[in-house]
């Protein structure tokens, strides 16, 4: 609780959350938390049907001992059909519509024992995950980081806006930046860039820490004086760690690089991401 010109900001750490949701558990219940996903990499042939197999650890287990290959480690509990590739429907909405209700009725299915030994007197809901009695989806799959912030708002959106502004600096502008990049110390689990004007596409974990590094590396370049637009823009770069005051500060930064674009402005602002 750092104290700032005489005023306690409060930050709200995960316990906190995870306290008052164990404390609403009924009959001193705990809570029991389970890991699903398809392991993409270990593709699985049986006859002419291609299928990733689909594992569950139990969360609840220390790391060391839920990642590991003997007892309480992961177990496969089924498998995701492939959809087949399709050329003349890829990338279609319908296709992609197609793929999601194949996925989520697999993932139904394998949710079915765990629905039977989770129902109570409440009352029946549908939808896969909301079938399983006890369980609220919206708490658990509220926020991603990696899709909502990374490769979302910073990826998709704010990226491609700054590099835009440093090109429209010129070529002596884009140099510096990718020098700037080169130049950045090397540090442990933080991938080192040599140039990032020309990245259109990335990972998750790459656009991150370019987003990391761009404060530093862009701070020479997209100036005040220089490209009033672009250095707003600089400023919504989202920190990791967040109270009210930041938050507050991060929304009047976009708002002051709205009324700077002014009529110019053709990026909407005003988008929903959403994962399935």
């Amino acid at each position: 609780m750092p104290e700032d010109q005489g005023t306690i900001t409060s930050f709200a750490p995960m316990e906190v959350w995870v306290t008052s949701e164990i404390s609403s558990l009924l009959n001193n219940g705990v809570p029991f938390a389970f890991i699903l996903y398809a392991d993409k990499m270990h593709l699985t042939l049986s006859g002419h049907v291609k299928a990733y197999p689909v594992i569950a650890h139990c969360a609840n287990l220390p790391v060391h001992i839920r990642n590991n290959d003997g007892i309480g480690g992961g177990r496969v509990v089924g498998w995701l059909p492939i959809v087949p590739t399709d050329s003349n429907k890829d990338g279609k909405l319908s296709y992609t519509n197609l793929k999601c209700v194949v996925w989520h009725k697999v993932f139904k299915k394998l949710l079915e024992s765990i629905i039977l030994y989770s129902k109570t007197d409440y009352e029946e809901q549908y939808n896969a995950l909301w079938e399983v009695d006890n369980s609220d989806p919206h708490k658990t799959l509220s926020c991603d980081p990696l899709h909502v912030n990374d490769i979302g708002n910073w990826g998709n959106h704010l990226f491609g806006e700054l590099k835009a502004h440093v090109k429209a600096l010129g070529h002596e502008a884009e140099a510096k930046i990718n020098k700037q990049f080169d130049a950045f110390p090397r540090w442990r689990d933080l991938n080192h860039f040599k140039s990032i004007m020309q990245i259109s596409f990335s990972d998750g974990n790459k656009l991150r820490d370019i987003a990391k590094q761009m404060l530093y590396a862009a701070q020479n370049v997209l100036r005040r004086s220089e490209d009033p637009v672009g250095y707003a823009l600089l400023q919504c770069i989202a920190l990791n760690v967040h109270t009210e005051a930041t938050l507050a500060a991060g929304e009047a930064e976009l708002r002051a690089y709205i009324d700077t674009h002014g009529e110019d402005l053709t990026k909407n602002w005003n988008f929903l991401r959403c994962m399935l």
